[in-house]
C-alpha cells in the first residue's frame, strides 16, 4: 500500500490541522495515480475518533520514504518550521537627564534667637557699666573721705610691715591672675605697704597679664588707691616708663593688654585724670600715625572692642542691625558717661582716619596681588616654569 506521512504545519499557522493533513494526503494520492495508474486507491477506513496528531519539536525533522516505482520517485522535502525573529526595537535609548540641584532657600531667621542675642549683649553691657560705675564711685568717695597724714599713719601702725610677708606679696603681684584676686585682697587688708608703694606700682605695671586678668588687676589697684594716697601718682609714673611711644612696637602682645589696663584705670578714676588722658591720646596717635604696614591693627581692634564704647561711643553694629530688624523699643542703649563727649569725638575721629588709610592700603594690596597673579600665568604659558623670585614675591604678597 501507499505510505502516508505527516506534514506539520508552521508554528504560526492557524486552523484545522487534521483537515490540512487530509488534503495533503489526497494530493499525494492523485499524484501517485497519475504516475502509476495500476495502483488502485484504497478507501480509508473511517475511525470513530481520529486523534489529533501531536506536533513535533522544533529541532526534529520528519523523513518520508516514497514507494519504489518504475518511474522516478517524487520525494517530498520536509517543510522546515520558519524561525520567527522578534522585531528589533527601533527606539533610541533614553538618556537619564540629571536635573540641576536647586539651592535650598536660606532658612528664615528665628526672631526669638535674635531677640535672645540682643538681650544677652545688653545684659552683659549693663553689668559691665554697672561694675565700672560702682568702682568709680568707691574711688571718688575714698578721695573725699581720705584721712590726713597723721590719721593714716596711726591706722597703719596696727598692720603687719614685716619683711617676711611684704616681698612675697609683691612677687605675687607680678603674676596676678583672676584666681588670686580674693587672696591678695585679704592679705592687703593686713599689710602695711606705705614704704613699698613704688615697688608695688612697678610690679603691677611690669606684670605679664592675660586679657582675662585685667579687670582683677583693676580691682586690686582700686583697693590700693583707696588705702594709700600716693599710689595713684606712683602708678602713673611707672606707666610713663612702660608705655612709651618709642617702644610700643617692641612687644605688641604686651602693649595690647597694657593699653586696655591703662584705659580701664582711667575710667574707674584710679589714675590722675587729665595727665592720664593726655598720655593715652599720645599713645593712640603714635599707634595710628607710625603704622605704615598696619602692624598695630590688632592692638587698635582690641582697644575698640573692649574700651571703644567708653572712649569713642562704639556700639556693636551687628546688635544695632538686629534691633532695627526686630523693630522694638529697646532703651538700654544709652552711651557711656565716664568720659566727655569732646574726648570721645576726638578718639573716634582718629580711629576713623586710621580706617580710611587701612581701606586704601587693602585695595592697593589686592590690585598688586592681581598683577602678580597675571604675571605668573603669562610666565607659565611662555616658559613652562616660574622663576623662584616671582614665586617668593607672590607668596609674600599672600601673607
Amino acid at each position: 500500500g501507499n505510505n502516508y506521512y505527516y506534514n506539520p504545519p508552521p508554528r504560526h499557522a492557524k486552523g484545522n490541522f487534521v483537515e490540512n493533513n487530509t488534503n495533503n494526503h489526497n494530493n499525494n494520492n492523485n499524484t501517485t495515480n497519475r504516475t502509476n495508474p495500476s495502483v488502485t486507491k484504497k478507501p480509508l477506513k473511517k475511525q470513530e475518533s481520529e486523534p489529533t496528531p501531536s506536533l513535533p519539536n522544533k529541532e526534529e525533522e520528519t523523513t518520508v520514504e516514497t514507494p519504489s516505482t518504475p518511474s522516478e520517485p517524487i520525494i517530498e522535502q520536509p517543510i522546515a518550521t520558519p524561525t520567527i525573529e522578534e522585531p528589533k526595537s527601533t527606539e533610541t535609548p533614553v538618556e537619564e537627564v540629571t536635573t540641576p540641584e536647586v539651592p535650598e532657600p536660606p532658612p528664615e531667621e528665628n526672631l526669638d534667637l535674635l531677640r535672645q542675642q540682643v538681650t544677652s549683649y545688653l545684659t552683659e553691657r549693663s553689668d559691665r557699666l554697672k561694675q565700672r560705675q560702682e568702682l568709680r564711685e568707691q574711688n571718688l568717695q575714698a578721695e573725699k573721705t581720705r584721712l590726713n597724714a597723721e590719721q593714716q599713719q596711726a591706722a597703719m601702725t596696727r598692720l603687719d610691715s614685716s619683711i617676711k610677708r611684704i616681698p612675697p606679696f609683691i612677687k605675687r603681684l607680678r603674676t596676678l591672675t583672676e584666681q588670686q584676686r580674693d587672696a591678695l585682697s585679704r592679705d592687703m587688708q593686713t599689710l602695711n605697704l606705705t614704704r613699698y608703694i613704688s615697688e608695688v606700682a612697678t610690679a603691677l605695671t611690669e606684670a605679664k597679664l592675660k586679657m582675662s586678668d585685667v579687670w582683677s588687676s583693676v580691682q586690686i589697684c582700686s583697693l590700693l588707691h583707696q588705702r594709700y594716697p600716693d599710689f595713684s601718682m606712683s602708678l602713673y609714673e611707672n606707666w610713663l616708663k612702660v608705655l612709651q611711644k618709642e617702644t610700643l612696637n617692641d612687644n605688641l602682645s604686651k602693649v595690647r593688654v597694657d593699653l586696655r589696663f591703662y584705659a580701664e584705670l582711667i575710667t574707674v578714676h584710679v589714675l590722675p585724670i587729665q595727665q592720664s588722658i593726655n598720655h593715652l591720646l599720645t599713645l593712640l596717635t603714635a599707634l595710628i600715625n607710625n603704622d605704615k604696614d598696619f602692624s598695630n591693627l590688632t592692638i587698635l581692634i582690641s582697644f575698640c572692642r573692649l574700651c571703644g564704647e567708653d572712649y569713642a561711643e562704639i556700639f556693636s553694629n551687628k546688635i544695632r542691625k538686629i534691633i532695627v530688624k526686630l523693630d522694638e523699643n529697646i532703651d538700654d542703649t544709652n552711651p557711656s558717661i565716664f568720659h566727655t563727649n569732646e574726648l570721645k569725638q576726638q578718639i573716634r575721629q582718629m580711629l576713623n582716619e586710621y580706617f580710611q588709610k587701612l581701606s586704601v592700603y587693602l585695595i592697593d594690596e589686592y590690585k598688586q596681588l592681581q598683577k602678580q597673579d597675571q604675571l605668573m600665568k603669562r610666565t607659565m604659558e611662555n616658559r613652562g616654569e616660574i622663576n623662584q623670585e616671582i614665586k617668593d614675591k607672590y607668596e609674600q604678597a599672600n601673607t
